[in-house]
């Protein structure tokens, strides 16, 4: 599990990979952890937010906070 943040200086979210940060783009798979169970989504944008896609359903992601994913 890795935690997965959003850095606005370059618009995007980012994981840290063994002590390297990368960043993920448009239609990335990776599972977020809902608690304590990991559910398979995608990582989308819209015209100026970013958001995942579980099934059919999309959240926004909130700036502010941070998520437990699996990559």
């Amino acid at each position: 599990m890795q935690r997965m943040w959003y850095d606005p200086t370059t618009d995007r979210w980012s994981v840290d990979l063994q002590g390297r940060r990368y960043e993920l783009h448009c239609g990335e798979t990776l599972e977020l952890y809902i608690g304590g169970e990991p559910v398979l989504c995608s990582v989308e944008m819209d015209r100026q937010q970013w958001y995942f896609v579980i099934k059919d359903v999309r959240f926004y992601l909130r700036t502010s906070d941070e998520y437990v994913v699996s990559i």
